[in-house]
């Protein structure tokens, strides 16, 4: 059952209202699908939670700030200038004066300032890599592919200038150090069988047409899948609830080890 804890702060003076809870990491979750849950973006998620990568664990506890309508509130701390506030927001200081009433630079400690909130373009959507921890490559693997994200698509392509669905996957588990086939024919006939609903972020989506496996995807969570796709012309995230993919649904292989040891030296 989902554990969430529900704080609702109102002030009616002005009219603000948000909703800020937490939220407890499930085990195939990533900051991608936590983001794209509840609307907020991964680096917002990854500054409320003093995140230094976007590496999480199940159990672990994310703040999360949802708000109600296309605003957020922020409150001035020692220190700030609306130079800086600016820069943060990426709004320029004219527009924070004018939604603000603000007839000068002045800001005091406490003083709250409205900001327009930017809407999450998944078509531009970026993932700062983290370094890589033995004892949850799934992450990797999600990020890695996520840097793939809108390179167009080529037949036969092995790179960031072009690529196809079967050298995508073999390139973003090179990354961790696993080798794999050429073709998703013969990727299909590796790896371990897993169901859907046990399915892990990093696991590999197939996908039968015609009779043979033809096309390949690497499994976010949440029934999304990263794939690069020949109709869209480029590496995009789909559903598998899609009526296209659902009818063509292959089977789900698995290729990570289970358990991941990291051995330190002592002193």
């Amino acid at each position: 059952m989902k554990k969430i804890i529900f704080l609702l702060i109102i002030f009616p003076l002005y009219g603000w209202c948000f909703v800020s809870h937490y939220h407890y990491v499930k085990k195939g979750e990533t900051l991608f699908t936590i983001s794209k849950k509840y609307g907020v973006p991964v680096e917002e998620l990854k500054t409320l939670n003093n995140l230094k990568s976007s590496v999480i664990f199940p159990g672990q506890r994310l703040l999360i700030k949802r708000y109600d309508d296309e605003w957020l509130y922020y409150t001035v701390k020692n220190g700030d200038t609306l130079w800086k506030i600016s820069r943060r927001y990426r709004v320029s200081i004219p527009t924070l004066k004018k939604i603000n009433n603000l007839k000068n630079d002045c800001i005091r400690p406490g003083e709250r300032l409205k900001i327009k909130r930017k809407k999450i373009n998944t078509s531009n959507y970026r993932v700062k890599r983290s370094p890589i921890f033995p004892s949850n490559l799934n992450n990797v693997v999600v990020e890695e592919a996520l840097s793939y994200l809108n390179t167009p698509y080529k037949f036969g392509g092995r790179g960031k200038n072009g690529i196809d669905c079967s050298s995508l996957i073999k390139l973003v588990y090179r990354k961790v150090g696993i080798n794999l086939p050429n073709t998703s024919y013969l990727q299909y006939r590796k790896g371990i069988p897993v169901k859907l609903e046990e399915a892990e972020p990093g696991d590999v989506v197939f996908f039968r047409i015609n009779g043979r496996i033809s096309h390949v995807g690497i499994y976010l969570g949440n029934k999304l899948f990263i794939h690069a796709s020949s109709k869209m012309k480029k590496v995009t995230i789909s559903s598998l609830e899609n009526s296209y993919f659902r009818r063509h649904f292959a089977g789900i292989k698995r290729y990570l080890p289970q358990k991941h040891i990291l051995l330190v030296k002592g002193d």
